[in-house]
């Protein structure tokens, strides 16, 4: 729609002809955001307001899933909080199983297992602009979460696997300054 602001796109792996948007309005009574698909290879359209199941917040598309082009992962950011919002039905119903509560949500990756991980910062209480590094792992995509505990807990801010020859390996970003190492 005229006025919108595009924030994402992304194409399903495993059917090309479905492409996901995410885009948002800013109105009188906040931000209106939406996700966009299309069957088809960019023909048609179907819009779904997420103001109703989401919140008046950002919405970013994290991925979609690369084995099933209806279960999308996404970014919900909003003013004290964000959260990962898990949509199995091509944006039909969402769940939001993961909230980071005075922080932001700063790496994720779905593995080629299946596993989900997701990388946070939370805003250290008192302010001054300092993070706590947090993360989090699902076993049954991104159905349910437990922390992820790395020692020490660095503060991730990026996540990416490369499957070689049936070898996963996986690498995570941190922040040097604070972590002592950018990338592991």
């Amino acid at each position: 729609p005229a006025g919108a602001a595009l924030v994402g796109i992304e194409i399903a792996r495993s059917n090309p002809d479905v492409i996901y948007l995410t885009t948002y309005l800013t109105t009188s009574t906040g931000i209106d955001p939406a996700l966009v698909r299309s069957g088809d290879g960019g023909q048609t359209w179907t819009t779904t307001d997420l103001l109703a199941p989401l919140g008046s917040s950002t919405v970013r598309i994290l991925a979609v899933d690369p084995d099933d082009s209806d279960l999308v992962y996404l970014r919900v950011i909003g003013p004290t909080s964000e959260l990962l919002a898990v949509t199995r039905d091509g944006g039909a119903t969402f769940t939001t199983p993961l909230t980071i509560a005075n922080g932001a949500l700063s790496a994720f990756a779905r593995l080629a297992s299946g596993t989900v991980l997701v990388g946070a910062l939370a805003y250290v209480p008192g302010g001054g602009g300092g993070t706590m590094g947090a993360a989090y792992r699902s076993s049954d995509g991104g159905m349910t979460f437990s922390p992820w505990t790395l020692d020490p807990q660095p503060h991730l801010v990026g996540l990416a696997e490369r499957v070689v020859g049936g070898v996963s390996t996986l690498y995570l970003s941190g922040k040097n300054y604070s972590d002592g190492w950018a990338l592991a």
